[in-house]
């Protein structure tokens, strides 16, 4: 889906990001980064970041389209990727490892991760543990969800964990003033 960064209309087609004008629709710019990208873009600032099927997580400048920096983790995934949320100066990366990786927003480095799930099985299906589903921050908390693994609340700003259960799930997640809610992958809704 299209999202608003910087005052433009941001879309991505296929392996390109694309800045359009909000009110006339006049393409602005369009760059190509390293493979399709099939969650929306995410951003701050002049920053816009996209996660990419390949596992690729590239940050471009919003009013030219340079791309900025670019960090690869390559690993076998589902055709579904969680968008990058940026919170503060970082970057949350759900990755098709199992992992969440907070990224520095100006330079992608990497600032913590978490490994929610270790990758188990005989069958490529059975090994899969993608994070799917968007982290939602609250606060200065991170929530994240990994398919065939946990539900962790982590501090945004150590990446410590405060505390996880086991629920597998790759849809998004919401929340309101009271809770976040989830459904998992045996058609089950938790409030939590």
């Amino acid at each position: 889906g299209p999202v608003v960064i910087d005052n433009q209309l941001i879309v991505t087609a296929k392996q390109f990001v694309v800045s359009l004008d909000r009110t006339t629709g006049v393409e602005l710019w369009r760059q190509s980064v390293s493979s399709e990208v099939v969650s929306m873009p995410g951003g701050q600032g002049q920053m816009v970041v996209v996660n990419a099927l390949d596992g690729s997580v590239s940050a471009l400048n919003s009013r030219n389209g340079e791309i900025l920096w670019r960090v690869n983790h390559s690993v076998p995934t589902l055709r579904t990727k969680s968008a990058p949320v940026v919170s503060q100066d970082k970057v949350l990366v759900g990755l098709s490892s199992g992992r969440l990786v907070a990224l520095n927003l100006y330079s992608g480095m990497i600032e913590w991760e978490y490994t929610l799930v270790t990758s188990r099985g005989r069958s490529e299906l059975q090994r899969m543990v993608d994070i799917s589903a968007d982290p939602v921050v609250i606060g200065n908390t991170v929530y994240v969800i990994a398919y065939q693994g946990k539900l962790a609340a982590l501090d945004l700003e150590s990446g410590q964990l405060n505390w996880e259960r086991n629920i597998s799930a790759h849809e998004n997640m919401v929340y309101d003033q009271t809770a976040l809610y989830i459904t998992d992958d045996e058609h089950n809704l938790w409030s939590i």
